[in-house]
């Protein structure tokens, strides 16, 4: 049973932050003023994505947690979990909170670069677990290129 409740907030976590970050700096008018790039996904796709690629990212956080994994790559692949965890919670109030796009933009290439990290470490530790993480980075540098649009346009 333990193991499940594990599963539970692994999987919780980093969806229940980015589920919070949303409700407190939803996007605004200023928001829709802003000229963005023509490969802006229509409104609803940002929550459906959001929330596989967070339960996806819980479930690669779980895998390495409870791996048999026994070198130091463990403890430093939780490590880098964690702080590509809290750069993606501050990109929303940075973006839609503060309205500052070039430093949303730099959370994000910061949040991409840890990340990918994360990616190549959770590899090294549990197979599963890093192909979990592929979908995430390739968003992430999705989520990049329309940051860096809506930064030139703007």
């Amino acid at each position: 049973m333990c193991r499940f409740i594990q599963l539970i907030v692994a999987v919780a976590l980093p969806a229940a932050g980015g589920f919070l970050c949303g409700y407190f700096f939803p996007p605004d008018d200023w928001y829709q003023g802003l000229k963005k790039s023509d490969l802006v996904p229509p409104n609803w796709v940002f929550p459906v994505a959001w929330t596989v690629l967070y339960l996806a990212i819980g479930l690669a956080s779980f895998l390495i947690w409870n791996s048999n994994y026994n070198g130091s790559g463990k403890s430093f692949a939780l490590i880098l979990y964690t702080a590509q965890v809290l750069l993606n919670w501050a990109w929303t109030p940075i973006f839609f909170g503060a309205h500052q796009v070039l430093g949303a933009l730099i959370d994000l290439l910061a949040l991409f670069v840890v990340s990918a990290a994360c990616t190549i470490t959770f590899f090294r530790v549990n197979l599963g677990a890093g192909f979990l993480m592929i979908p995430y980075v390739l968003w992430l540098g999705f989520a990049s290129y329309l940051n860096l649009r809506i930064y030139q346009l703007n």
